[in-house]
């Protein structure tokens, strides 16, 4: 049987935008490692040029304590760049060494690999500006591709549209592979509205996770069958729906923690991204400082924990702007908003692969504080409150001024996280102190575009974008 590569079809052609990249990746609060073959292998090649040698010894020196052994970029006072990157924003180790010396992560970067049983899945990181342009807003919109030996070179022009997953050997290779089918086919355009859809999801994971602890089940592709059948069934889908629509959210949401997320990010005055995500929360009106509850309405000792971030709540002021936007700018751009969420789930679970049910879970609920996230940073850019009516005038094409806000607002926050484990503690942190999982757990995390009182219900769009989908309203 052929080892295959499973990825997203963009990144079969995928091209740096070299010079013309609005946000370089060669930036030292980044993890950038060489390892020690390497090392010495870049190290001769510039034997001719002593002074390049000793910026590799003082930029790049080895971790003493890494088995194998690396080596790691590490910053120069007043300066976040890579020693060889140029002015012009060009690698000064590819041009004058050659590709093939440079570092394995420069390489490859965005993407990310993961190995199965028969072959590996291929990803990418959103905090590269093409990556998240053809993640969320080019068309057409990407499909899983499945690559073989035996395929050869035209099988791109040929791609499969799934992860076939009959053909994985191994049991647990071909379990992630049918539950990420399932996730896909949730998030296709026009099946469900983007928040219903991850409801699904979460219910899903919800009723696998509960099925394993029983003893007569029956078998694991059994299990999962049953539940694949459950969301195709009309019937349960409609009780699903009455439920989602009657049910009332507990005492917070992942909105309310976008906000102390958000609040703690900007304190980093040093990046970029500091100064952006500073910008965008200082057009709404403000927050104000109270616990989190958890999920039995008392608090969550592990996000008020002693010395953990302060929570910031939206105040009543800034929930009523943030509402007011998320109106307009739907009724200028129908659906499209709602269409960029559901794409960047997509790519966030095929990210997540291979999973299982307890993993599916977890990354549920981190994906929904992102979504969250994203939707205030997204609201609080300049364009985007213009399409509100709000600041400056009106962009003349709003399909477009959406795209570009959403490219900007997924990449600089995906830049503050790709390596922030602090940042990624406090995200688990919040949601592990949560308490346990049930039904209005999920409807809290999951139902993001909601502020927490219910009132937003009627707002939540049920079209998908279509180009052009934008008015000039």
């Amino acid at each position: 049987m052929d080892r295959h590569l499973v990825l997203l079809d963009y990144l079969a052609g995928f091209a740096c935008l070299g010079t013309a990249c609005p946000h370089i990746c060669c930036i030292t609060d980044w993890i950038i490692e060489i390892d020690h073959e390497h090392f010495v292998r870049l190290r001769a090649a510039m034997a001719a040029h002593p002074a390049d040698q000793r910026i590799l010894d003082t930029r790049f020196p080895a971790d003493p304590e890494a088995i194998p052994p690396i080596h790691r970029l590490v910053a120069a006072p007043g300066s976040r760049e890579c020693p060889y990157l140029r002015s012009d924003h060009l690698c000064r180790l590819q041009v004058q060494y050659g590709e093939d010396l440079l570092p394995l992560v420069c390489r490859k970067f965005p993407r990310r690999y993961h190995p199965t049983a028969r072959g590996l899945l291929m990803r990418d990181t959103l905090a590269c500006p093409e990556s998240t342009r053809l993640a969320l807003v080019a068309v057409p919109e990407p499909t899983l591709l499945r690559l073989t030996p035996a395929s050869g070179p035209g099988a791109l022009a040929d791609p499969a549209s799934r992860w076939r997953s009959t053909d994985e050997p191994d049991p647990a290779d071909r379990y992630a592979a049918r539950i990420l089918e399932i996730l896909w086919e949730l998030l296709e355009p026009g099946r469900h509205a983007v928040d219903f859809a991850l409801f699904l999801a979460g219910t899903f994971a919800q009723r696998l996770a509960v099925t394993v602890a029983e003893a007569d089940a029956g078998p694991t592709a059994d299990r999962l069958a049953a539940e694949a059948d459950r969301l195709a069934d009309p019937a349960w889908l409609d009780r699903m729906r009455r439920s989602f629509a009657d049910s009332a959210l507990v005492g917070h949401s992942a909105l309310h923690t976008a906000w102390t997320l958000l609040a703690w990010s900007a304190r980093r005055t040093d990046t970029p991204y500091g100064p952006f995500i500073r910008a965008a929360l200082d057009s709404y009106p403000g927050t104000e400082p109270r616990p989190i509850p958890g999920i039995d309405g008392r608090e969550n000792v592990h996000w008020n924990r002693d010395g953990a971030v302060p929570s910031r709540w939206p105040t009543a002021a800034t929930l009523a702007g943030y509402r007011r936007r998320r109106v307009a700018v739907e009724s200028v751009c129908p659906g499209r908003v709602a269409g960029y969420w559901r794409r960047y789930s997509r790519h966030a679970l095929f990210g997540a692969a291979p999973l299982n049910e307890t993993e599916l879970m977890g990354h549920l609920q981190t994906l929904a504080v992102h979504l969250a996230t994203f939707s205030v940073l997204l609201h609080g850019l300049p364009d985007v409150c213009a399409l509100a009516g709000e600041g400056g005038p009106r962009p003349a094409d709003p399909a477009a001024a959406l795209d570009a806000a959403v490219t900007e607002t997924v990449t600089q926050l995906s830049r503050c996280t790709i390596h922030n484990a602090a940042l990624q503690a406090e995200i688990t942190s919040y949601v592990y102190g949560l308490g346990a999982f049930g039904m209005p757990f999920l409807l809290t995390l999951l139902y993001f575009l909601d502020v927490g009182d219910g009132t937003a219900r009627d707002q939540r769009p049920d079209r998908e974008y279509r180009r052009p989908a934008c008015t000039h309203a």
